[in-house]
């Protein structure tokens, strides 16, 4: 580990410590970058677990939109280097999983809002 990534391990928190220590023992010769990245995530997803009493669906597109928009943030303010190099990346997950939740907010608005609304106008008239 060079001195910089000493650095930037230093500024994780330490739940993100312990997640980049098992991952760089998991994967020996594993890039500080990739390791970094998935430290980040993981205490992000947890700390949104714990804020949440472990009530929360990851599966959700929204859910996953706000992680890596706060796993970016973090990066970007803590790791510039490293945001160079994973930026992109997380540009594409972050615009991909917006599309998923607008797309399906328009399915809900025409699957179900506006049969409803219709069905309320012949109603009501």
């Amino acid at each position: 580990m060079t001195s910089q990534e000493r650095e930037e391990y230093e500024k994780l928190s330490k739940t993100a410590r312990e997640y980049y220590d098992m991952y760089m023992r998991n994967h020996p010769g594993a890039s500080h970058v990739n390791a970094y990245k998935l430290a980040v995530r993981l205490g992000k997803t947890e700390k949104i677990f714990d804020e949440n009493n472990g009530n929360i669906d990851l599966g959700r597109p929204e859910i996953q939109k706000g992680i890596l928009e706060e796993t970016a943030e973090f990066i970007s303010r803590m790791a510039p280097r490293v945001w160079a190099q994973v930026r992109s990346d997380f540009q594409r997950a972050i615009d991909y999983l917006g599309d998923l939740v607008r797309r399906g907010m328009n399915w809900v608005e025409e699957n179900i809002v506006d049969p409803i609304i219709d069905f309320l106008d012949d109603i009501f008239g």
